[in-house]
């Protein structure tokens, strides 16, 4: 996300939270859940898990919720 962003996904989060948009990392890959823990190496699991990023997506958003969405990712990347 750096490279092409400018900022990483946690600084992202940040300002997300700061503007109260709910947000939380897109996934813990499945060999690290505790059930299924098994000490693997799967780095491309891993590094999709370190920079995806959940963002609103219910059928109730408004659009002036998507559009607050959109400026504060926009007021990142400046």
């Amino acid at each position: 996300m750096i490279k092409k962003f400018g900022i990483g996904r946690d600084q992202l989060m940040e300002e997300l939270n700061k503007n109260n948009i709910d947000n939380r990392p897109l996934f813990i890959p499945l060999h690290k859940q505790p059930i299924y823990n098994t000490n693997s190496f799967l780095p491309v699991a891993e590094r999709l898990s370190s920079r995806g990023l959940s963002l609103p997506s219910s059928i109730n958003l408004r659009p002036d919720d998507i559009e607050q969405v959109v400026k504060v990712i926009e007021n990142c990347r400046q």
